[in-house]
């Protein structure tokens, strides 16, 4: 089978549910965070600038 020409080695496969996804990254906690902050602020992203930043650091770092 071919290889998806849109998968890098830094980019996860396509068919990955997010959860999936978050769990090899690393970042689960960091997610749950941001999950519980906006569920907490009704889905105001405003509110959970610094839960946010948390996570997009994360991320970074998992590359």
């Amino acid at each position: 089978m071919a290889e998806n020409p849109k998968q890098t080695n830094r980019s996860l496969p396509n068919d990955l549910d997010i959860d999936e996804r978050i769990q090899i990254t690393g970042c689960r906690k960091q997610y749950e965070d941001v999950e519980n902050c906006a569920d907490k602020f009704d889905r105001d992203w405003r509110q959970c600038q610094s839960e946010l930043k948390e996570l997009a650091r994360c991320l970074k770092t998992s590359r």
